[in-house]
């Protein structure tokens, strides 16, 4: 139905779904910094409370 220009990188089957996977990890590692982040600004704003 579409031409070969819309498939992109994909050449396999099985590519599709390793992309879909660095994609969900990388997703996954940005959630986990940006939850660390959160955490540590967290205790710091609790720190400068209590001076």
């Amino acid at each position: 139905m579409w031409p070969d220009c819309y498939n992109g990188a994909r050449k396999r089957d099985g590519d599709s779904v390793n992309g879909n996977l660095v994609v969900l990890g990388v997703a996954l590692l940005v959630w986990g910094l940006l939850f660390l982040y959160l955490l540590r600004l967290e205790r710091r704003i609790a720190d400068l409370e209590k001076r």
